[in-house]
């Protein structure tokens, strides 16, 4: 611990950041304060100074939470001016995250807003600053079912509070906004176009967007669901292995200075050509770890100093999280992070041969680096994507062989680009590599199990198996039978408990879902998943089809394949339906989807809840009296002015009722 002094500062700094984020009170750093300062005055400034780094991560992390906005800001019109950040573009819409800083007309204290613009031809470009006016709400959690992705959830990680619709014939582009960060940012678009311009095939364009220019959304889904599959997806990540390429490529440019003795000079270029990649491709957790570790590295190096991988991994950490402690929770950081901490924990130590046999001990790294990583990542992907793929061990290896060289060509190739020439026999290199390495992935993904699907994994159990790997850790550098043993133990324990909690028994659920487009149920009966919908029949298998992914992790925990749509009649055990009327867990639903589709006769003396859906137009207070449920539900898909008139007229008449434009509902 002598030679990685940053080591536990950077673990205690880990660690008050996560009591933050926990919602611990001020008690605990200030009581871990007094300590470190009394430590400090009895002369152990090494147990001080890492004391401090606990509280010092606590309160960077407390200063570092976003500004909540005010009511005031809420369900009212402004006319906002603010730059684009983030600018995503799907199908039918584009999403940008906003930096606002002006309200009608007056600055106002900078705020990160999402910006939904429902057309496609909104033309904005990240770093534009754009006018428009704005209704704003909250951004909440949008998850209707249990286990659903929410979406949303990195926005608020980042700051992200409110979100708006806006027209994009209603928005104003002034132009580039100005500054050294926008300008980097400008680049990368421009690297984009060079790239998207050139002769290179449209996978390979794709691939080079991805792992040069470090913007995935031009990559198709089939690209993405196969790199996944193979173990494979790391490389569409910009990491520490770009880096390390492009700093190899930089280092053959600039080898004349090595001639030359001009040892600093070519370390500084590097460093600064290092951080222009890292500002133009948008300052991930993962390249900026890999940059900082390079830059202490090569200064260390150029300085003719003791260099320790460890204490750069936690330089990288420490410096990350003090600026954007919110970095932490992100997968990125992650398995960034655990991937080197593992590698540099195990690769040596799990190769036979040591580093005097140059070739053998380079040869078995092909090995033992992918290992060591999956060891660090594996159980942490598998718990954020629900798969582990079986056959990463050979894709890796493989990929080891082409990446460096698809890349070292497609920096060479994009470095001619910016110059105004087009190498055209390096395009082909760098087609054929690209061709090469998706025929051996795809390949690799069809082989028989090359993937387990469907790993559910509790939070605990992500502790307990990293607290198995240190004792194993400990075990390997200081041979020890007895660490071993806990690690056996730490291993035994959790998959007992795991045992035992999988024996879950689900029982029936009813769950109403907001859609702007349809009213919609699904109800759970046992294995079976039935969509009671307001959909026109056509819509329904597109509304099947998108529900069916969006809501696959609920599905496959349960052992449900498929969802269907349930007859207008139907009878089961626990489900009965008559056209519009529902009963399901001893209530009855009534859908009213017309003015003159109010029951009256036809249904049961007890209606629990009638469900006002999109189409009805007529007086909400006629199904109150002619119903009388025990309460009303404003349907997600009603026209926002009628929504907000019902809602007026059954606040004032005292009917029970609640709006599902919010918060679905659910009722087992």
């Amino acid at each position: 611990m002598s030679r990685t002094p940053l080591v536990p500062f950077a673990a205690a700094f880990i660690i008050g950041i996560l009591l933050q984020g926990w919602s611990v009170g001020l008690l605990l750093p200030l009581v871990v304060t007094v300590v470190s300062i009394v430590a400090c005055w009895k002369r152990h400034l090494t147990l001080g100074i890492n004391l401090l780094a606990l509280p010092l991560g606590f309160f960077v992390s407390f200063f570092h939470q976003p500004i909540q906005p005010s009511q005031n800001m809420i369900g009212h019109e402004f006319f906002v001016s603010g730059v684009a950040r983030e600018v995503k573009a799907y199908e039918s819409l584009q999403v940008l995250v906003v930096d606002v800083d002006s309200c009608d007309g007056r600055r106002c204290q900078p705020m990160l807003v999402k910006l939904i613009i429902p057309s496609s031809r909104a033309g904005i470009e990240p770093t534009d600053r754009i006018n428009c006016p704005a209704t704003f709400s909250l951004l909440s959690d949008r998850r209707d079912l249990p286990y659903e992705v929410d979406y949303n959830r990195s926005l608020r990680r980042a700051g992200v509070n409110l979100e708006t619709w806006v027209d994009y014939k209603a928005i104003d582009v002034i132009g580039e906004e100005p500054g050294l960060m926008n300008g980097m940012k400008r680049l990368q678009s421009r690297l984009m176009r060079l790239i998207v311009g050139s002769g290179l095939s449209t996978g390979t364009k794709e691939f080079f967007v991805t792992t040069l220019a470090g913007d995935s959304s031009l990559l198709s889904q089939d690209t993405r669901s196969l790199f996944s599959a193979t173990g494979l997806a790391h490389i569409l990540a910009l990491s520490g292995l770009h880096v390390g390429i492009i700093t190899w490529v930089i280092s053959l440019m600039l080898f004349p200075l090595r001639l030359a003795g001009h040892t600093k000079s070519r370390v500084c270029i590097t460093i600064i050509l290092l951080w222009i990649f890292a500002c133009v491709t948008g300052l991930s957790p993962s390249v900026v770890r890999a940059v900082i570790m390079a830059t202490l590295f090569m200064t260390a190096y150029a300085l003719q100093r003791v260099r320790s991988p460890f204490n750069s991994l936690a330089a990288a950490a420490i410096l990350i999280l003090f600026f954007a402690p919110a970095s932490l929770y992100s997968v990125g950081f992650q398995l960034s992070f655990l991937s080197v901490a593992a590698i540099l924990l195990f690769a040596v130590k799990l190769n036979p041969f040591k580093r005097s046999f140059v070739l053998p001990h380079r040869m078995m790294a092909f090995v033992t680096v992918p290992v060591s990583a999956m060891i660090g990542t594996g159980i942490v992907s598998a718990y954020y994507f629900n798969i582990f793929p079986m056959y990463f061990l050979l894709s890796n290896v493989v990929a080891a062989l082409i990446l460096p060289v698809i890349l070292s060509a497609g920096i060479l190739f994009v470095v001619g680009l910016a110059f105004g020439v087009e190498v055209h026999w390096l395009g082909d290199i760098c087609d054929w590599l690209y061709s090469l390495m998706m025929s051996v992935s795809e390949w690799i993904g069809h082989l028989p199990g090359a993937m387990l699907t469907q790993i559910y994994l509790p939070e605990w159990l992500i502790v307990m198996y990293f607290s198995a790997i240190v004792f194993v850790g400990i075990y390997i550098y200081r041979r020890r039978v007895v660490w071993l043993t806990i690690s056996l133990m730490v291993l035994v324990f959790s998959v007992t408990c795991l045992a035992i909690s999988s024996r879950e028994i689900y029982s029936d659920d009813v769950y109403i879902t907001r859609s702007s487009r349809e009213t919609s149920m699904f109800i759970a009966e046992g294995r079976r998943m039935w969509l009671i919908t307001t959909a026109y029949p056509i819509e329904r298998p597109r509304l099947v089809s998108e529900a069916e992914v969006r809501y696959s992790s609920y599905l496959s925990r349960r052992g449900i394949d498929s969802i269907s749509v349930m007859p207008d009649r139907f009878i089961s055990p626990n489900v009965a339906r008559n056209g519009n009327v529902v009963n399901v867990l001893g209530k009855t639903f009534v859908f009213i989807n017309h003015s003159n589709q109010i029951p009256s006769d036809s249904v049961e003396a007890r209606i629990d809840y009638a469900i006002v859906c999109g189409g009805f137009t007529g007086n909400v207070l006629d199904v109150a009296v002619r119903l009388h449920p025990d309460t009303i539900f404003l349907s997600s898909d009603l026209n926002r002015r009628r929504h907000d008139r019902y809602f007026r007229e059954l606040n004032a008449a005292g009917v029970a009722f609640r709006s599902l434009r919010e918060r679905g509902f659910h009722a087992d």
